[in-house]
């Protein structure tokens, strides 16, 4: 893939619900990193911080990936998250098959 595909493809990293209580939530900042970086090198992105969110899981990924048409979907967690994660990643395949899932973690 040469750098103009890279450039139209839309990016969304999103940061899954960790918690119901905002007061206890403390924003994971290699998040930031990452999509500083993206953006840095030119690439369309998103962000969407489910935590914020009101509507469940089921809506908020079927219209992002409905309405947002976007091409890779990104998150990361701790290993107690990996079925949240398993559980949005199979969410966004059912909506757009042909989405790119990127996962990752703490290191």
């Amino acid at each position: 893939m040469n750098v103009t595909a890279k450039e139209k493809l839309k990016w969304c990293i999103t940061i899954p619900r960790m918690t119901n209580n905002e007061s206890t939530y403390v924003f994971p900042i290699g998040v930031g990193y990452v999509c500083s970086s993206l953006k840095a090198t030119g690439r369309n992105v998103l962000t969407l911080n489910m935590n914020y969110k009101e509507k469940s899981d089921e809506d908020l990924i079927k219209s992002l990936i409905l309405d947002g048409e976007i091409d890779v979907l990104a998150m990361g967690g701790l290993t107690a998250q990996y079925q949240q994660l398993y559980h949005i990643f199979k969410l966004a395949k059912s909506y757009n098959p042909n989405i790119i899932c990127i996962a990752g973690g703490v290191s």
